[in-house]
Parts: structure tokens; sequence; C-alpha cells
């Protein structure tokens, strides 16, 4: 069995052992100490990938588990109020995904972390992850025409940003 393989067991392995401690009271220090680990060996792979100039396939195994890793580490730091450090996460992620669909959604996150725009506000009034289709088993990219403002308002600051301006 070849590393990327075992890697990619491991992650599935904790990301499983993770959903059932989300759904047992009393059981936060088992989550972040499981979301921890496979933030670290997520970003360890990440940074290889991004070292040899790859990008994200989530056609891929283990791409995907690694784009979901950082999707739900956006996610967390947008909802500890740690916006700046969730908008370089979804530029990154835009930089590093071969997928339009993908790359799209992370644009509009950044566009709601440019606005400042509160998890709690962002989830109902612009994302919609109700209302839309699981896109590649585990993304909803389905938002509301609010999100529209949004481009008009701050794509050319969020652009800026991505450039380094």
């Amino acid at each position: 069995m070849e590393e990327r393989d075992l890697i990619r067991l491991e992650l599935e392995s904790l990301y499983s052992q993770l959903e059932k401690a989300l759904y047992r009271k009393g059981k936060e220090r088992e989550v972040n100490r499981l979301f921890t680990q496979i933030l670290d060996k997520s970003f360890k792979i990440l940074n290889q990938k991004i070292e040899k100039g790859e990008k994200l396939n989530p056609g891929d195994p283990l791409d995907l588990l690694l784009l979901r890793t950082m999707h739900d580490y956006l996610l967390e730091l947008w909802g500890q109020g740690e916006l700046e450090e969730a908008k370089e996460v979804a530029m990154d992620l835009i930089s590093l995904i071969e997928d339009q669909i993908l790359r799209e959604m992370f644009t509009i996150f950044g566009l709601g972390l440019v606005a400042k725009i509160p998890l709690h506000r962002w989830i109902g009034e612009y994302w919609l992850p109700e209302d839309g289709e699981v896109y590649n088993s585990y993304f909803f990219p389905s938002f509301s025409k609010r999100v529209e403002g949004l481009v008009d308002r701050y794509f050319e600051q969020l652009v800026a940003q991505f450039k380094g301006e």
C-alpha cells in the first residue's frame, strides 16, 4: 500500500472518530484533540503539495480529505472571530484548488470574510448549506442572492488582497 493510501486511511479513521465524538456530550477535549491531529497531518501533506507545486483535486480521495480539513478549519477560525486568518485560508485554497465550483465557493467565502460578516449571520443569510445539493460528498456551494451585493462591493478588495496589494 502506498504512503498516500495509508495517510488517507488514517485521516478517514480520525474523521470517523471525530464525527462520533461530536455527537457525545462532554467530549470537547476529545474533539479538539482529534481535530488537532487531523490538522497536523493535513498541513504536513498540504505543505508537501505546495512545495511540489501541486494543486488539490477533489477527485483524489486524499485531496478531498485535505479540502474538507481546510474547509472545516476555515469555518472554525471564522466562528471564533479570526477573520483575517480565515480569509488567508480561503485565499490559499482559491489558489490551490483545481475544481472551479470549489474555487468559486471559497472566493465567495473570502468575500464574506472581507466584509467581516460573522459566521452565525453568514449561515442562512448568505450561505445556504441546507438548501443546496452536496458537492463532492461534503461541500455546499449554495448561496443566496445577497451574495451578489458582496461581489459588487468587495470583489476588487479581495482581488487586491489576493495579489498582496
